[in-house]
């Protein structure tokens, strides 16, 4: 708190405070000049170009991610809600939706059309719910991920093993990791607040320096997941239809290289180390690896329910994605 003589000379000192220093200055119920820290208007400036690249991402990944609800939910409708519920069902619903959900939250506080005296509590709000189902929806992926793996290794024990302690400590980096970038920004004087003088969004004043650890390992786990799908073609397991697990060999690779190259771009944008680049393409990337992986589960689905119906087709098989026992 900062007592100046006069209110006059508080309102006099105010725009040389907030322009250099990000301090504003007011006058409080006894006639105090109070000093609040804030951003200055040469930083909100100065992070602009990631801002606004940070609401175009997310507005096209969200509208990608609703265009898709729409396009696939006829199959969605046929495969995950009708029939028995599973724990890949559920993982997928919670993925899905969980994204779904959490994304118009994040596009709203990045939209400036919040209200210009928004509190700093509503952008420590909006991040510690966007971590918390960030790390939820990202667990649920990857666990899909190693439920695909363990299907296509054919049920394989000792897979089963190796899949397990990939997930397991994937999870406990990212966790590890993820804790004490969220607890920087919320503890930092610099961390998240609310702009209320130029673009009326939440903006985040520190990258933590665990920050690009937590996509470090996930593009770890992806090329985890990638070496196991490539050693499960050199293996040729016979006990599964030859053209169906041709097929979701394909598709692993066409899809474990997509989820790498989305998550790379978060490690690249963050290992450059601007403030006002970390975040910028972190909803986009949710997105699309969202699309990218509830895609997948409805493809092998589908899959599914045509060795259901039809044996012949594929050849007598114990064919089964849903359970890792």
């Amino acid at each position: 708190m900062q007592n100046l003589t006069t209110p006059q000379s508080c309102i006099q000192a105010q725009g040389y405070q907030h322009l250099l220093y990000g301090t504003r200055l007011s006058l409080n119920t006894d006639s105090q000049c109070v000093m609040t820290e804030t951003f200055s208007p040469l930083t909100i400036i100065a992070a602009a170009p990631g801002l606004r690249g940070q609401q175009y991402l997310s507005a096209a990944g969200m509208t990608i991610m609703y265009l898709d609800y729409l396009f696939t939910f006829p199959d969605e409708l046929e495969v995950i809600w009708k029939g028995p519920f599973t724990q890949v069902k559920c993982l997928y619903v919670i993925l899905r939706y969980g994204v779904g959900l959490a994304q118009p939250i994040f596009a709203y506080a990045l939209s400036g059309l919040t209200r210009q005296d928004t509190p700093d509590s509503v952008c420590v709000t909006v991040i510690f719910v966007m971590a918390t189902l960030a790390l939820l929806t990202l667990t649920a992926g990857n666990y899909l991920m190693i439920v695909r793996i363990y299907t296509l290794w054919d049920h394989r024990k000792w897979v089963l093993r190796v899949v397990l302690a990939g997930f397991g400590i994937c999870v406990c980096l990212t966790l590890g990791m993820l804790i004490p970038s969220v607890d920087t920004i919320l503890r930092s004087v610099s961390g998240a607040r609310f702009d209320n003088d130029i673009f009326h969004v939440c903006v985040i004043g520190v990258q933590p320096k665990f920050w690009v650890g937590i996509w470090v390992s996930q593009v770890a786990f992806d090329v985890f997941c990638l070496l196991l799908t490539v050693a499960n073609a050199a293996s040729r397991p016979r006990t599964v239809d030859v053209r169906l697990i041709s097929d979701l060999r394909r598709d692993g690779l066409i899809f474990y290289v997509a989820i790498f190259s989305l998550r790379l771009l978060n490690v690249v944008l963050a290992a450059i180390n601007r403030v006002h680049l970390f975040l910028m393409a972190i909803t986009f990337v949710w997105s699309m690896t969202t699309v990218t992986v509830c895609r997948l589960v409805l493809r092998v689905e589908r899959m599914i329910q045509k060795v259901g119906e039809d044996p012949r087709r594929f050849g007598h098989t114990s064919f089964e994605l849903h359970f890792l026992d």
